[in-house]
């Protein structure tokens, strides 16, 4: 007897077509632009590998665009003062800490030459660690390097200084990106080999500026060397106690089934 079906010959030609489409080896390829959706892929973030470091340098250029505004006509009187008050408050006071200025501090900077530096380093290490790392592993490095950087240059700098910039916790990422690499394969001794090529004779500039006394750059202000040797130390250190953990599952050795 003749079969009956609801189905319309363009609808046959839809399921035909979905059928090639799936046993095409593009369709299940997580590079394929047809499985980015809006809330993997989209506009603002882009895609997720390297959010976190896109998010790092954004809030870092808007504490800048911020503190630019304190100290510009256009804020007008009424802002000024609130704006100024504001931004003072989060740079590090070496003769008045506040808790919170070990982590703030890492995110001001003194003109735009010192913020294009650091974000650069930032956006280049700061990648390489969140695509070898996993997303937002680059914000757990960067807050805990940011803050005993912080630490380092409140407990052996200068007395009555005022510290700021990403610097201390960006030395911090170069030693996480060296550090973290480091494994018995091929792939991963050339890449902390090259890494290391470039991190390692900026650590040994800044031992070697800091037992020197320092340098002052021209704009009158002390370059904190021993904040970025702080971060730098604080970077291998997390990297060893964190290879030390267990693997995530391996503890307790039940599961679903």
């Amino acid at each position: 007897p003749p079969s009956s079906s609801n189905s319309s010959p363009s609808t046959s030609k839809q399921q035909q077509q979905r059928s090639s489409n799936s046993s095409s080896p593009l369709a299940s390829s997580p590079l394929s632009p047809s499985n980015n959706d809006g809330n993997n892929n989209n506009f603002f973030l882009g895609p997720p590998q390297g959010r976190g470091t896109f998010l790092l340098v954004l809030l870092n250029v808007a504490v800048f665009a911020l503190a630019t505004l304190a100290s510009s006509k256009l804020s007008g009187p009424f802002f000024a003062g609130r704006l100024s008050r504001l931004v003072s408050s989060l740079a590090l006071s070496h003769s008045n800490p506040r808790w919170w200025q070990l982590f703030t501090c890492s995110f001001l900077h003194l003109d735009l030459q010192h913020l294009a530096g650091n974000l650069f380093s930032l956006l280049v290490f700061g990648r390489d660690i969140e695509l070898s790392e996993g997303a937002g592993s680059v914000w757990l490095y960067y807050l805990i390097t940011a803050f005993f950087a912080s630490l380092a240059s409140l407990l052996f700098g200068p007395k009555g200084a005022i510290s700021l910039g990403a610097s201390g916790a960006v030395f911090g990422l170069f030693a996480v990106a060296v550090a973290g690499k480091i494994a018995p394969n091929l792939r991963s001794l050339v890449e902390s080999s090259v890494l290391a090529s470039f991190v390692v004779p900026q650590v040994l500039s800044e031992v070697k500026s800091q037992a020197l006394g320092g340098t002052v750059t021209a704009s009158g202000s002390t370059v904190g060397h021993v904040a970025h040797l702080g971060g730098a130390a604080a970077g291998v250190l997390v990297v060893l106690l964190l290879s030390r953990l267990p693997p995530a599952g391996a503890a307790g050795g039940g599961g679903a089934e």
